[in-house]
């Protein structure tokens, strides 16, 4: 066929919102992948100057879709008239109000968003919200339901298919709205989604360790001395669990504003607190969302852990305790019993913890020392810099190692240690630019941001923490110089690894 009758899907779709007024908030935005709705190739094929408007109510997120074009081909076959069936492939997306002409919505002053005003901060002047609510609250499913096509338009790998359970299991399912309030200067427009997570929570089984962690004081736990049976109705959102981010996005004219930050920081502080979240977890992150989930945990384990912040390889370890013939002694290079306490507080997965940890500590080390050309004695070196450079090698090729136990012992002890070598390097160059970065957030208002929403909306242990730290309270921050890119869990990239045997970092 023709190039000129086939047309690039992402060029072909805007996507628009559109205040209480009736005007555009912003410019047309387009997808940022059409793949899982138009195909791998993400081409519709039969048009010229093809042009598919989705415009969504800034505030309820109701769509009104067109389809318009200069031509249209005839097709030629059944196949042919299925790819051009731009209205079908749209339809599983959008609800089916949104082919019909919009009615008018609510007054102004009397919509808000479902659930609870968890928080409020301030970025250039505008007032922006984070609103807590679940899915068996019939409105925000109905948001949520209606920019459904927001999350395989943004996220990458994003499904929908959540949206279809039964209604006991979307009581475990929350969602966060984030929204632009509306202003004396722009009133007429009403509040605006500038973004929104969702998690859900999964039971875990209640070991001795779990329990430890969450005090029991709800009536359904209280057993009189005649008690012979178990309550008749527990609630199982009041059992030990795992919150589960699952969907994160910032939407296009919102991003590089800092709002990543402050979404991730008040959902995880909600969940801290949360005494039946044992851990808190992501479901399949890609690359951005990983780097704002380090920046972000990053700085709270900073601004309110301060043992963590602290915390330093040893100058030096004897060397029988190194011998080739042992293992490697993890608790000579770390305190174990200070970091499980901290990362129990803390509520991160327990990866996450570890390469948090190592970070941390290779930031410890002066960059001059971090070369292997300095190690060639290992704990013998004559600095004390480069020895802990050594220890933080172990450390780390640990980890690598047992996370990748059944690949490498598939291959030659050769191969094996070239591939953790290789692997290594790559974890310390990103931790080095990721390291290099969060300084830079630290000092722009990464600070700001973690401190104000744990003084506000944190727990007893967090805000007892952050003014141990010596942070002065603050009820709203302003901050508007934060480079921070979007974040968004979805399908975790492909990183290009050296060979044929892949080792995950």
């Amino acid at each position: 066929m023709d190039d000129m009758w086939v047309v690039k899907a992402q060029e072909a779709v805007e996507v628009s919102l559109t205040g209480q007024d009736g005007q555009e908030v912003f410019e047309p935005f387009s997808p940022s992948y059409t793949y899982a709705i138009f195909g791998d190739d993400e081409l519709i094929p039969g048009y010229k100057d093809l042009k598919v408007r989705i415009s969504f109510r800034a505030n309820d997120l109701e769509p009104t879709a067109s389809i318009k074009y200069h031509q249209k081909m005839k097709p030629v076959n059944e196949v042919m008239e299925q790819l051009m069936d731009v209205e079908g492939h749209l339809r599983s997306f959008l609800p089916e109000t949104a082919w019909t002409p919009q009615e008018k919505s609510a007054s102004i002053e009397a919509w808000t968003p479902p659930g609870q005003l968890l928080h409020t901060y301030t970025v250039d002047k505008s007032k922006f919200e984070i609103w807590q609510s679940t899915l068996a609250d019939a409105r925000a499913k109905k948001i949520l339901s209606n920019m459904r096509i927001f999350i395989p338009f943004f996220i990458d790998g994003g499904t929908v298919a959540f949206l279809e359970d039964e209604d006991w299991a979307l009581e475990r399912w929350k969602v966060f709205f984030l929204y632009e309030a509306p202003s004396a200067e722009s009133s007429s427009a009403g509040y605006t989604i500038a973004g929104f997570g969702t998690s859900y929570r999964l039971w875990v089984f209640p070991s001795t360790e779990i329990l430890a962690t969450m005090p029991i004081d709800d009536s359904h736990a209280n057993f009189q001395e005649d008690q012979d049976s178990l309550p008749e109705q527990i609630s199982t959102l009041l059992l030990p669990s795992r919150e589960r981010i699952a969907q994160f996005m910032i939407l296009p004219p919102y991003q590089g504003q800092s709002h990543g930050s402050w979404l991730y920081t008040v959902m995880t502080t909600a969940f801290r607190k949360d005494r039946c979240v044992y851990e808190i977890t992501v479901e399949d992150p890609n690359d951005e969302f990983d780097a704002l989930r380090d920046y972000c945990d990053l700085a709270y384990l900073h601004e309110c852990h301060p043992e963590f912040k602290n915390m330093t390889l040893p100058e030096k370890i004897a060397s029988q305790e190194l011998e080739q013939t042992r293992k490697i002694p993890l608790d000579l290079l770390t305190d174990l019993d200070v970091l499980h306490k901290i990362r129990l507080a803390a509520k991160i997965a327990p990866r996450q913890f570890q390469r948090i940890t190592e970070m941390h500590l290779l930031s410890t080390i002066p960059v001059g020392s971090r070369n292997t050309a300095r190690i060639a004695r290992r704990e013998k070196c004559a600095s004390v810099s480069d020895r802990q450079y050594y220890f933080w090698r172990l450390l780390t090729k640990e980890r690598i190692f047992i996370r990748n136990k059944d690949t490498l012992l598939q291959i030659d002890e050769g191969d094996r240690v070239e591939k953790v070598e290789e692997t290594l390097a790559g974890v310390q160059m990103e931790y080095e630019e990721r390291w290099s970065t969060f300084l830079k957030r630290m000092n722009k208002g990464l600070r700001k941001c973690i401190s104000n929403v744990i003084e506000t909306i944190g727990g007893e242990a967090d805000a007892k923490a952050a003014q141990a730290g010596g942070r002065k309270k603050r009820k709203v921050v302003d901050d508007d110089d934060d480079d921070e890119a979007s974040g968004s869990g979805g399908a975790p990239s492909k990183r290009p690894r050296n060979g044929d045997v892949q080792v995950e970092e």
